[in-house]
């Protein structure tokens, strides 16, 4: 495996890193992931490509991990805990558009362990993608059950060793283990990372319905970047959400009219010189206020 920066990565430095190999679309969608942060952040951090191939659009990234053999799937994400690029690193989908500055995520890992989720953890015999049978040569050693949502992963560079030879062991030994969610024998990313995450302690930060949206389980999104604007409602809430970070659209979105009007109205906006003015993300903390007080007042009456 190579990896070569065109730029050196910063000592005890944060930033961003996302994966694009492959096909060129998945190029494509991360520059306009990079482009939405870099519009909605005033004081943006570096962020780097994983990518098999420099070309026009990694030259954007401040900086690029180059990678021999990649799967060229969803599981190029597990090589993400040997090649965070910075000392605190947080990873966002190339699916994804921000409408927000991204910056605000650091606070939800601020108490976090080397390695976080967003999703929840369960008591076992509840809920979860395992229980401690499914477990297979981990299971007295896994902590709790969890799921977790690929969109965004949060890692600390040099300290994940460990974890990172127990993924690859999970994704060799597929097989060996049980998850009723993931029923295929084909390997998939987030339940190899959440088994991984139960065997070395490693809860989800938090909930990602808090944090961001994911399209493909939404009743209804209604998202206007021009205006910073993203509504939507999970079939599962009866209340629609406001003001999150960023909308993680699934790649078959991004193939949609939806997300091409999107990218044009990004384009548009940089095209400008437009900047967000300060009351967009003034609305948007005034709504995070206001969802912790309405959650907080449910959590009293019970409901």
């Amino acid at each position: 495996m190579e990896h070569t920066f065109h730029k050196p990565a910063l000592s005890h430095a944060r930033g961003f890193v996302t994966i694009a190999t492959g096909d060129r679309h998945y190029y494509e969608i991360a520059r306009n992931l990079l482009r939405s942060y870099h519009l909605f952040s005033r004081q943006p951090m570096p962020f780097a490509i994983i990518c098999d191939q420099k070309n026009d659009i990694t030259s954007e990234f401040d900086d690029i991990i180059l990678i021999d053999n990649p799967f060229k799937s969803f599981l190029d994400k597990l090589r993400l805990p040997e090649l965070a690029p910075y000392d605190e690193t947080i990873f966002i989908d190339a699916d994804c558009l921000a409408y927000r500055d991204l910056n605000g995520l650091w606070r939800f890992f601020s108490h976090c362990g080397d390695f976080a989720t967003m999703g929840k953890s369960f008591p076992f015999g509840t809920h979860g993608w395992f229980q401690r049978e499914d477990a297979g040569i981990f299971r007295d050693r896994v902590k709790f059950s969890m799921i977790c949502q690929g969109g965004v992963y949060f890692m600390r560079k040099g300290k994940l060793d460990s974890f990172s030879a127990t993924c690859r062991f999970i994704l060799d030994n597929y097989e060996s283990f049980r998850f009723p969610t993931y029923p295929s024998t084909d390997p998939v990313d987030e339940p190899v990372l959440a088994l991984a995450c139960a065997v070395h302690d490693y809860p989800p930060a938090c909930n990602y319905k808090r944090v961001f949206c994911y399209y493909p389980i939404c009743d209804r999104v209604e998202a206007d970047i021009s205006r910073g604007w993203l509504s939507y409602r999970y079939s599962s809430k009866k209340r629609t959400s406001l003001g999150r970070y960023f909308l993680h659209w699934s790649t078959a979105q991004t193939r949609g009219d939806m997300y091409r009007r999107e990218v044009r109205n990004l384009e548009r906006m940089i095209d400008s010189g437009f900047r967000p003015p300060r009351i967009w993300e003034i609305r948007n903390r005034l709504t995070d206020c206001l969802r912790l007080f309405i959650n907080m007042f449910l959590r009293l009456i019970g409901k």
